[in-house]
Formats: C-alpha cells, structure tokens, sequence
C-alpha cells in the first residue's frame, strides 16, 4: 500500500488533509458534472465532494494491501455516484416543505446569491402553492399545468365540463390570492 494512504487508513489527519487536496480539484470537476439540477438546488458541490471523503476515509482500512492512490481514485469516484443517489433519494422525499413561513419554500428571487430562479424552480414553487388548495382544485388545476383541456378533465373526473371550468377559475383565484399574500408578508 502507498505509504500516504496507509498513514490515512490509520487515522494520520495530515495524510487524509494532503490526498484530499491532491484530489479535491477533479472530485469537485467530477461531482459539477454528474449533479442534476435538483440536487444542485438543494446541495452545493462542497457538500457532496465531503460526503464523499467522509464516507471513503471511513473505510480505508479495509483497501487491499496492494492499493494505490489509483485505487483510493476510483473508489473516491465510485462513491460519487452512491452520495449523489442518496441526495436525489432525499430530494425525492422534499416536497417544498420548510420551517419558514407558511410551511413551504418557494422559489429563488432573482436577486439572491444562489443563482438566477429557472423555469424549473417557478414550476416546483407552483406546484407547491397548488398541494395548497383543497384535492378537488389543486387535480384541476394540475391536469390544466399538464396541457389538459377542461373537457378531458371532466371526462377524467366524471364531471360536467362547465363545472371543471367554474372549478379552475375559483381555484385560480384563490391560488393567486395566496401567492399575493405570501409575497405581501414577505415569504417566498
């Protein structure tokens, strides 16, 4: 074994430090390229790129006595891969909700550090908005977000379609006068 990976397999911290600056600049090149947007939202780099060294220095001492920085390279990299699918996991099971405000995190302003909003981002916070509203506006509402003309809607709900529209336009209203609100107070 490399005598720097063995000195870090037993515990050395000055070992671990100098193989995660030797490694660092492409883990961080390695993680920029696999994140998908949800978990960039969500996580930065640095995060992951950590994740990702805490969880491969825990089990340095089960390499092989023949491991080599190469080795220590491609369990590091391989790691990448298991962290990020732990994350989008987590990310999965985030359904907008916070402990700020109103109880859901909305979208970016444009004018904060993290980043211009996407389109993504404005579609995530509206559709948090709408698991607002009570079942029966919020399927309207979300059938119409997926391009649903009212009388498929009313077909698939079994309902008239002149009562899906009246459903929509009062669903629509009252969804904008929480936007309104939220945004009057302040929450985003």
């Amino acid at each position: 074994m490399d005598t720097l990976l063995r000195a870090a397999a037993t515990g050395c911290r000055q070992s671990q430090e100098e193989l995660t600056q030797r490694f660092l600049p492409s883990l961080r090149a390695y993680v920029g390229r696999e994140m998908g947007a949800t978990i960039r939202r969500l996580y930065s780099i640095d995060d992951v790129c950590q994740d990702v060294l805490l969880r491969v220095f825990r089990t340095l001492s089960t390499l092989p006595s023949e491991a080599t920085l190469e080795t220590l390279s491609a369990r590091l990299f391989q790691n990448v891969r298991w962290v990020l699918a732990e994350k989008a996991e987590k990310a999965k099971r985030f359904a907008g909700e916070s402990q700020v405000g109103g109880g859901l995190a909305g979208a970016r302003d444009n004018t904060t550090r993290t980043g211009n909003v996407t389109r993504e981002d404005e579609e995530l916070w509206l559709r948090s908005m709408v698991l607002t509203l009570e079942p029966k506006f919020s399927e309207v509402i979300r059938l119409r977000l997926q391009g649903w003309s009212f009388s498929q809607i009313g077909t698939e709900l079994g309902e008239n379609t002149d009562t899906i529209r009246k459903r929509y336009h009062k669903a629509s209203k009252v969804l904008e006068e929480k936007i309104l609100t939220r945004r009057y107070h302040g929450i985003r």
